[in-house]
């Protein structure tokens, strides 16, 4: 069932139906409190239940996502941003992006950013998953033991006018929806001939043990009626809704995990929650154990209201110290993007969908087909390369010696500022977005104050180490000499000349780009640069006791308690996170149900959907 309550919510149920007032002795309990119904949150809800001796309560701050039309539409993601579906975060000043202040857009409804990002489905490198089991001390998170939990997942439908690969690497049993969507001419025979033509090899298919390096047209999680495929379809539709043992409480804002000490060690036992600040406090009781699925900046926020973070932190708000844990809210990685647009001649891109009027006849197409132009994820295409490869001045530090740390998209359209800025009247776009995928430079979320319903202070220090501005600027004169080659003189206006450092077309219009020095592009990047919403590493995996969480996802110091979403990123993942956190979250799944041996020396099963096999034994813990 799923309750709603709020003036928000279009169920209007009292919280009062299942849970207790705080001032209530024995309030309703379930086996399982899963805080947060975005990514992860939908999948371990999803599969908790499928044992229907188990009762579970899943907590969503949002609302439903069944109604919300643009989640459903692909192209029309951007819409969400800034609306009453996202949280809108924004750092404070970043002094790598000349002191500006970063928008931060995360999803507020079931399948949270699932349900609101640009749907690239790409599995994590190899070489990213086994650094963590071989460098970072997290046996049982390689890429072997990683990639059964990927194929159980998703449902890959086969299209005989998309490209057919080699579907042994698709899963084809999972909830999960994937495939390839719509592609743009200009991307088609603009951008990926002009990548091959750069020195960057095609590839056919990035989700393979091969890896992603080259150019490729990305697989997407649009379902094969157009629609977006996100966590909340996926695992959370009418029929899971509808199960007797899963409660679902929208616009329940969690103040704090309940955390019992009176018997000496730190037991979580259930989580508090109000659905108005400053209004009445909830209760809601965890017989087995409570599960963080908020994310990279909620997450940490979460467990530093509940007594759980650095000491100096919490004591300055008056918080007891639970679990002092040093590094919540530390290690936080995300991929920072470069835009470079280039000046297109009428009609070869999709800017025409930013208007209401011009984009009606591909509204109507997508309603009545559920194909068209607004089955566009935008980012249609990317190559990922080793800027390494390309500069001597620019060190490896990709995954292992072999994973790219660079990543250039190419999208049909002004994507500027997400999309908040508008090419010049009368004028459209091709965009290219381009991304040091493998940053040094780490962030921080820290308290505001001992209100939840203040948003953290988060600060991401980008480019405070000079490297990664080395590979930034390595990534963007690789994209300037993309807009150079010759598949691109069908699309693109060279008549356009402008050396204005000022100009909105600057640098691809300059004339002799020889002349441009780094110190000119580096202040376009300051000015220009944006978050791909890529926040990772705020609450660690780790088998060291500086770790938030341990190889089991339990959280040190307090027992029943575990963390499930990107915040446990040990290191930042070279490529778009979203299958991977779906992933995780399907491994916690079975840790939470005992399916994986709780020894961290043991061999597990994984159940795997995929190509009619049943089971599939993998040594994940050796």
């Amino acid at each position: 069932m799923v309750l709603g309550f709020g003036a928000k919510s279009p169920l209007k149920t009292d919280p009062k139906t299942f849970a207790s007032q705080a001032s209530e002795a024995a309030p309703k309990s379930y086996d399982y409190v899963i805080i947060g119904g975005g990514t992860a949150g939908s999948v371990i809800a999803s599969r908790l239940s499928e044992d229907e001796s188990v009762t579970v309560c899943l907590l969503e701050a949002g609302g439903d996502n069944g109604g919300v039309l643009e989640s459903k539409i692909p192209a029309a993601f951007g819409k969400l941003f800034r609306s009453a579906h996202d949280w809108a975060y924004e750092t404070e000043e970043e002094e790598g992006l000349g002191n500006r202040k970063a928008f931060l857009p995360r999803g507020r409804f079931l399948g949270g950013s699932s349900s609101m990002n640009a749907m690239m489905y790409q599995h994590p490198a190899p070489s990213d998953l086994d650094e963590w089991a071989q460098k970072l001390g997290c046996k049982g998170w390689s890429y072997n033991d990683i990639k059964p939990y990927l194929r159980r997942a998703e449902k890959f439908n086969v299209n005989p006018q998309r490209p057919l690969i080699d579907t042994s690497h698709r899963g084809d049993e999972g909830t999960w929806q994937t495939g390839y969507s719509y592609l743009t001419p200009i991307i088609e025979h603009g951008f990926l001939p002009a990548c091959e033509a750069a020195g960057i090899a095609a590839s056919e298919d990035v989700n393979t043990p091969k890896g992603p390096l080259g150019v490729t047209r990305f697989q997407t999680f649009i379902d094969s009626k157009g629609q977006r495929s996100s966590a909340a379809t996926a695992y959370l539709p009418p029929s899971v809704q509808q199960r007797k043992n899963l409660t679902i409480g929208l616009n329940a804002h969690v103040n704090r995990i309940i955390i019992d000490t009176s018997k000496g060690a730190a037991q979580a036992i259930g989580a508090e929650f109000q659905v108005e600040k400053d209004g009445v406090k909830w209760h809601v009781h965890a017989n087995k154990e409570v599960v963080v699925c908020g994310g990279a900046y909620n997450t940490p926020q979460t467990l530093m209201l509940s007594g759980i973070g650095p000491e100096e932190e919490l004591s300055k708000f008056g918080i007891p110290v639970i679990r002092q844990s040093p590094n919540v809210g530390r290690n936080m990685y995300d991929h920072l993007a470069s835009g470079l647009w280039a000046k297109a001649l009428p009609g070869k891109t999709l800017d025409y969908l930013g208007s209401d009027v011009k984009a009606l006849p591909a509204l109507v197409q997508w309603l009545t087909t559920g194909g068209g132009p607004m089955t566009t994820n935008v980012g249609e295409a990317a190559a990922f390369f080793r800027t390494s490869e390309l500069d001597k001045n620019v060190t490896d530090y990709g995954s292992m010696g072999k994973g790219p740390d660079a990543e250039i998209i190419g999208a049909p359209l002004a994507f500027r500022h997400h999309g908040a800025v508008q090419t010049p009247k009368g004028t459209s776009s091709m965009s290219q977005a381009i991304i040091g995928l493998r940053p040094l430079s780490t962030g921080t979320v820290t308290l505001r104050s001992a209100d939840v319903w203040d948003k953290a202070i988060i600060k991401h220090n980008y480019w405070s180490n000079p490297h990664d501005v080395k590979v930034q600027l390595a990534a963007l004169r690789k994209a300037m000499e993309i807009f150079e080659q010759d598949s691109f003189d069908h699309y693109l206006d060279r008549s356009y000349e402008d050396d204005d450092p000022n100009g909105f077309w600057w640098p691809w219009s300059v004339r002799d780009k020889s002349k441009i020095t780094d110190e000119q592009l580096i202040d376009f990047m300051k000015k220009e640069s944006f978050t791909l919403y890529h926040p990772v590493g705020s609450a660690r995996l780790g088998s060291d006791e500086a770790s938030v969480v341990d190889l089991q996802l339990r959280v040190r110091g307090v027992n029943g308690l575990r963390v499930c979403d990107a915040s446990i990123f040990p290191q930042q993942i070279s490529g778009h996170p979203t299958a991977t956190v779906i992933a995780i979250a399907e491994k916690a799944s079975d840790l939470l149900r005992g399916k994986v041996a709780a020894n961290e020396d043991a061999t597990q099963s994984v159940a795997v959907a995929s190509s009619g096999a049943a089971v599939q034994q993998i040594a994940a813990l050796a």
